[in-house]
């Protein structure tokens, strides 16, 4: 199957089970994925600030923000990509390790790669039209979010259960600790990345105040 019918194929159950079952996928194939339908979303923020930009009038604002949107968004992708492995590959050492699962790890991060992007692309072109429409738009946009979210986790407890050979009850206990591993993931990841951010603001402040002749009280 190519990449657009697996996407497709992806946000319905059926499809989604016999993907998991017959496609022979590798993280190599995973990536590209996560990696096309990133640069696809990040390029449809920067055409939807510039159409709002023109209908407002400030079309070299918009642009200009285009170029901070463009370097922030490849630099939100790779981090995607190591947060995808580093939740995927623990979430499958506690899949077999601990739930005695049995699954070819390539093939995991594959099919949890198109899942995922499926979803991503999914909520951001409805995101992007809506977005057109004002407050209203935005608010239908969040509550339709939040319902495709929801449907996606029925979908990654279907696609883990296929994968794995789980039951239904093991399949509640690995759909958990994805779960979990993805929070714990996500909220290091954020603590490092806001580390940094303000390892960096108390640089630039020093550096400042020795600029203007400051120096700091021991």
């Amino acid at each position: 199957m190519g990449m657009i019918d697996n996407l497709m194929g992806a946000l319905f159950a059926p499809k989604l089970t016999a993907m998991a079952k017959k496609e022979k996928g590798s993280v190599g194939e995973g990536i590209k994925y996560l990696v096309v339908v990133g640069i696809i979303v990040l390029l449809l923020s920067m055409v939807g600030t510039l159409l709002k930009g023109a209908l407002s009038g400030n079309l070299a604002l918009s642009a200009v923000l285009d170029v901070m949107f463009f370097v922030m968004g490849i630099i939100s992708l790779i981090i995607t990509l190591v947060i995808t492995f580093v939740v995927v590959w623990l979430f499958h050492w506690i899949a077999t390790s601990l739930l005695k699962g049995k699954a070819d790890f390539g093939q995991v991060f594959f099919c949890v790669a198109v899942l995922w992007s499926a979803v991503q692309l999914l909520t951001n072109i409805v995101s992007f039209v809506l977005g057109f429409l004002g407050s209203i738009g935005l608010m239908i946009a969040g509550l339709f979010g939040l319902l495709v979210m929801l449907y996606s986790l029925y979908l990654l407890y279907l696609l883990l259960r296929a994968l794995y050979g789980f039951d239904s009850g093991g399949g509640i206990i690995a759909l958990i600790a994805m779960i979990i591993v993805s929070l714990v993931v996500y909220g290091i990841f954020a603590m490092i990345v806001m580390g940094i951010i303000l390892g960096m603001l108390g640089v630039g402040a020093l550096g400042g105040a020795g600029a203007m002749g400051y120096t700091p009280v021991v």
